[in-house]
């Protein structure tokens, strides 16, 4: 058989305790426990160093779960999706039954990597200052930045920086902060900054912009038409007749649940509401309460992360002061066995959270010597170290 290039992967030791895994399918409407299956999930040493650096359970968890626990990634494309209030990184883990997707986070194509501590602190704090700067150039001058869901990733990118440079060091985050926004605004790279508690009010005013459609169809849906019509007016529709025409194609069920998947905030899905009967109509309310419960603790732990992001007087639960950031520009992937997942046409989503002392995880041979030496799970012999050839069927790296 021909040889492929030698990769190490590594297994945790079998005779480590046992950690308990809380499945959380029951929890969740609609998915049910599968046969088991084994899958793939691209990410960099440095992320493993986060997940076992504090000690047991080793696990690799959500990225809605590691937040809940007041810790934001240090790399990852979290503000290019996977925390939007939609996103589905929130409490799924994206993996693949191969290694060709998963690669391709692995090797940091979706996201900047910083391999120094002093370009990831100059990172943080370059994406606060373009942020803001946009957000000025938005507003056309006014000092109170608008609230509209359009703006959500800019606020969340603000966000995510303060709690990295927070994460990195506490006091000298709030510092450079503090003092180089004063320093934007006296050499003109800023025009208005806007103090620590605007933002914050604002980025929360634009996250709870999230559920205002659904409330809206809610409202409606108790609503006649004529107050519909007035509560929510269109330059489009003047007249009963024209609201019903044009919300007709809406008023059917299925056109209306794939409408509200695309675009909740077209007015005619208000007016078809309104006008539907019967179980159609109940249905219709049905889906719109299903979005709102489902899109609300997402839109509470957003508001939430904003709070602590910006509450410099309390501490942080992960201090990345020593983080040995050399292991974020090295790839590794994660294979691992799940029955709680979802398979979509190019990623299965699992719902699990991933226990490192049953995974293995393959990292590059020629990167042996750099993990052993600064990575805390190396130092601790966790894993158990392993060299083979890969399948020929396998991504060459």
């Amino acid at each position: 058989m021909k040889k492929i290039r030698v990769f190490s992967p590594v297994t945790y030791p079998l005779d480590l305790v046992s950690i308990y895994i809380d499945m959380i399918d029951a929890k969740i409407e609609g998915i049910r426990e599968r046969e088991p299956r084994t899958v793939y999930h691209g990410t960099s040493a440095g992320a493993i160093e986060m997940a076992t650096r504090s000690g047991s359970p080793y696990e690799l968890v959500s990225l809605g779960g590691l937040i809940d626990k007041g810790i934001v990634p240090l790399g990852g494309e979290i503000t290019g999706g996977g925390l939007i209030v939609k996103g589905v990184n929130q409490d799924r883990i994206s993996s693949a039954e191969s290694m060709e997707r998963p690669l391709s986070y692995a090797l940091g194509e979706h996201e900047i990597r910083s391999s120094t501590r002093a370009d990831y602190i100059l990172r943080q704090h370059t994406e606060i200052r373009e942020m803001i700067h946009e957000m000025n150039e938005m507003s056309e001058g006014e000092t109170n930045w608008p609230i509209r869901p359009m703006f959500y990733t800019y606020g969340l990118r603000i966000v995510i920086g303060m709690m990295r440079l927070r994460q990195m060091d506490p006091v000298k985050g709030l510092l450079i902060l503090d003092t180089g926004l004063k320093d934007w605004v006296n050499t003109g790279r800023l025009n208005h900054v806007p103090s620590f508690q605007e933002i914050l009010d604002w980025f929360i005013g634009v996250v709870r912009t999230t559920l205002i459609p659904y409330q809206d169809l809610l409202d409606a849906s108790k609503m006649t038409i004529k107050k519909v019509m007035h509560a929510f007016p269109s330059q489009f529709t003047k007249s009963v007749k024209k609201a019903s025409l044009r919300s007709k194609h809406y008023g059917d069920k299925r056109g209306f649940i794939e409408e509200l998947n695309s675009d909740p905030r077209n007015l005619y899905l208000l007016y078809a509401i309104s006008l539907a009967r019967g179980d159609t109509k109940r249905i219709m309310v049905k889906e719109v309460e299903d979005r709102i419960n489902r899109y609300t603790p997402s839109v509470e732990r957003m508001v939430k992360l904003a709070k602590r992001a910006f509450d410099f007087s309390k501490k942080l639960p992960f201090d990345a002061r020593d983080f040995p950031f050399e292991l974020m520009n090295i790839p590794v992937i994660v294979k691992f066995t799940v029955t709680q997942y979802t398979v979509n046409p190019d990623e299965i989503f699992v719902y699990e959270t991933v226990d490192l002392e049953k995974a293995t995880i393959y990292y590059f041979k020629k990167h042996e010597d750099v993990i052993r030496e600064l990575s805390t799970w190396k130092k601790e012999d966790l894993f158990k170290t392993n060299h083979l050839y890969l399948d020929i069927t396998e991504p060459q790296w």
